[in-house]
């Protein structure tokens, strides 16, 4: 976890200071037009079963996560439409802020790895032949981590796309969803020992730096928590009376999302954004950033102050009681500035 958490603080650090194939059931033709985009006639509604067969999931997921790992490598004009067509939500804010970092230069302090599309296994799918639809999907990145992405429509003319992929913490896993056979139900509340907007909020205040709200809803006890939190006081420790130090979380909107799990609790993911902020006082006359910050603000010496944004994408299991916990991240840097 330490070598991919906190790469963008990592400028702000002491030392610094100093969609394919569709298989034979279907022809291609007739699979893209039913499955992927979804225009045909709306079927009648039923409440039963898993919302497609799982064949025609892994069809659908192999294929959406195929055209977003391509729209990865795609810039200009041309990168922001492959983007917009195989990602939306808060995977789209995220992979346009990776876009637009590296297009600046700073492709080495981007740290998002990336979506992968290797090795994709659906995890669960909406219940019901009704709108919206929506499946869980793990893949494994190049370092051999698990990703886990949740896929939507939104309505029968609207095609699948990725809405939120975060990576799993080590020795984390989620609990199990409704069988494949029988969908994971979509609508209604599930019995949570927090709601998912007071949840993400509890975390984002209990995230702060130097103060930090509690988290009695929250075990955060987890790599990256802990991380975060550590590498702040550290920070802010050595930086002594030179500088003050200060990180918030802040919930991005209309980025919420909740799948029910089997059984009670469920699965609900987020975005925050993190600042990282450092104010020079009066005892310092400057201090000079690593290489990578001062190619970011295209300055080599600090005099006033200096500010980190990141994206937090979490990922949280909430059961019907107890703690929720932590067990996807992804950051992804979106700008830094400092005079």
């Amino acid at each position: 976890m330490s070598a991919r958490t906190m790469r963008a603080t990592a400028v702000l650090t002491l030392g610094a200071l100093a969609l394919t194939g569709c298989g034979a059931q279907q022809d291609a033709e007739s699979y893209f037009r039913d499955e992927v985009v979804g225009i045909r006639p709306a079927p009648a509604e039923d409440a039963s079963g898993g919302s497609m067969t799982e064949a025609n999931a892994a069809k659908v997921a192999a294929a959406v996560l195929g055209a977003a790992e391509k729209a990865q490598g795609q810039d200009g004009a041309a990168g922001t439409k492959a983007r917009q067509a195989a990602l939306s939500g808060s995977a789209l804010t995220v992979a346009n802020a990776h876009a637009a970092i590296t297009k600046a230069k700073a492709a080495n302090t981007a740290s998002r790895k990336g979506i992968s599309a290797a090795s994709p296994r659906v995890l669960s799918v909406s219940r019901g032949k009704a709108w919206p639809r929506a499946m869980f999907v793990t893949t494994t990145a190049s370092d051999k981590t698990q990703q886990l992405h949740l896929l939507r429509s939104t309505s029968v003319t609207d095609p699948w796309r990725i809405v939120a992929t975060a990576t799993m913490q080590p020795g984390t896993q989620v609990a199990a969803f409704d069988s494949l056979a029988e969908g994971t139900p979509m609508s209604g509340s599930a019995k949570l020992a927090v709601q998912p907007a007071a949840l993400l909020t509890e975390y984002a205040k209990g995230m702060g730096f130097p103060k930090a709200d509690p988290t009695p809803h929250i075990e955060t006890k987890d790599p990256f928590t802990t991380t975060v939190r550590t590498n702040a006081k550290g920070l802010s420790d050595g930086l002594k009376d030179l500088a003050t130090y200060t990180q918030a979380h802040a919930v991005e909107p209309k980025t919420t999302e909740v799948v029910p799990l089997k059984g009670g609790g469920a699965v609900v993911v987020g975005l925050l954004k993190r600042t990282d902020a450092i104010t020079l006082t009066g005892k310092a006359q400057s201090l000079t950033p690593n290489k990578e910050f001062a190619a970011l603000v295209d300055k080599d010496k600090l005099t006033k102050q200096a500010e980190v944004v990141t994206y937090e994408t979490v990922l949280f299991t909430v059961p019907a009681t107890g703690k929720a916990t932590l067990v996807g991240v992804d950051e992804q840097l979106v700008s830094a500035k400092g005079e």
